[in-house]
């Protein structure tokens, strides 16, 4: 251990001692980003990191402490995600836990799934997962509320003595008037303000007509007011046509019916397909902001265009058909079909001059004498 790592460790040593000695030493280590940039995933990182001090439930290592600790000691933290990577740096930052994890962007889901790790044990204590539809920057008020929620877990442990501790709650949504349930009891409605209330974690839903259901886990801690500011997402319809009927229609490749079909879709950005067997697939990439509808008009594909016309030329070709053995009695019969042709041709020809009388005629042979 060289001269400056081991002034750097006193003085962060001295800190500490000169602190509370109940309250828990943890390090957080930047977030991996799975989806989005390394930027954002460091920014929800030094947010997540704040909120974790604004709860005092711990003692949090500086971000920049962290840094020279590490670099005195020549290790490289990047890409440290693993729970034996994150207790290796905890040992080496000499705190008693570590918080680290991803965050993510699947389609237009964010995920947070993050960790707190007892360094001394090895255990994991807690794993908060959260889904999150909608902004990138909703993701700040989600930081909040995942660092009360392991705020939540130290405070319990810390003063598993006490009977009981209170905290406060307050709700407000856009727009007003939205129904609230913590663990599916319904406690009021939006702008919501609760006093004495028992801390600890809290199943959160909130729910309103026309608009998607916001559900989340947030943690009340003792003498502290859990704030939940949201902007509900509206649910508008779309009606979904096409000519011909009866096509199946995928959005976000799940299908939802054939046509004509009405769907009830939060607002937020969509691949609509229409399908049907001898058309050619209909598909379009559309941002839905208001209800609508949709009108597909199917085109064969080429592959049975080609078998229609191959169909269609085969059932004109002229088809002779000639009996077995009968090819004397066919020439015969188109012999005389010829002659009778020749007859009526005649007949047309000639018709506008005169019959000849009967006495024109020759008179017949004389009969020879017996």
């Amino acid at each position: 251990m060289n001269k400056h790592y081991s002034l750097i460790f006193v003085a962060i040593a001295g800190l500490l001692l000169a602190q509370d000695a109940t309250k828990t030493t943890v390090a957080v280590i930047d977030f991996e980003a799975e989806g989005l940039s390394e930027v954002d995933a460091s920014i929800l990182t030094n947010r997540f990191r704040s909120e974790l001090v604004n709860t005092q439930a711990f003692f949090v290592l500086e971000r920049g402490q962290m840094d020279d600790i590490l670099k005195e000691v020549g290790f490289q933290n990047s890409g440290c995600t693993s729970s034996e990577c994150m207790i290796e740096i905890g040992k080496l930052l000499n705190v008693q836990k570590m918080i680290g994890g991803s965050l993510g962007k699947l389609g237009s889901v964010y995920t947070i799934d993050l960790r707190l790790i007892d360094v001394q044990t090895g255990r994991i204590d807690k794993t908060i997962t959260e889904d999150h539809s909608g902004d990138l920057t909703d993701l700040l008020q989600v930081m909040k509320s995942v660092a009360m929620r392991f705020a939540a877990l130290e405070t319990r442990q810390a003063s598993s003595v006490k009977i009981s501790s209170m905290g406060s709650l307050q709700i407000v949504t856009r727009p007003s008037g939205a129904e609230i349930y913590l663990n599916d009891r319904k406690v009021g409605e939006t702008p919501f303000k609760g006093e004495q209330m028992k801390t600890g974690e809290y199943r959160l839903r909130i729910t309103k007509d026309d608009y998607q259901d916001y559900e989340t886990t947030i943690a009340i801690l003792e003498n502290k007011l859990t704030e939940v500011n949201q902007d509900l997402v509206a649910i508008y319809e779309l009606y979904v046509v096409s000519d011909p009927e009866n096509a199946t229609v995928f959005i976000n490749d799940n299908e939802i019916g054939k046509t004509p079909v009405t769907k009830k879709l939060p607002r937020g950005s969509y691949k609509v397909k229409i399908s049907k067997p001898n058309f050619t697939d209909w598909t379009k990439q559309f941002n839905l902001n208001r209800s609508g509808k949709i009108t597909a008009k199917l085109e064969l594909t080429p592959e049975y265009l080609a078998r229609i016309r191959q169909t269609k030329e085969n059932a004109e070709e002229p088809v002779v058909e000639q009996e077995k053995g009968g090819g004397g009695n066919t020439w015969l019969w188109i012999g005389a079909g010829t002659v009778v042709a020749s007859g009526v041709a005649y007949l047309i020809l000639h018709s506008k001059e005169e019959p000849p009388s009967i006495e024109s005629l020759p008179a017949p042979p004389a009969r020879p004498s017996q």
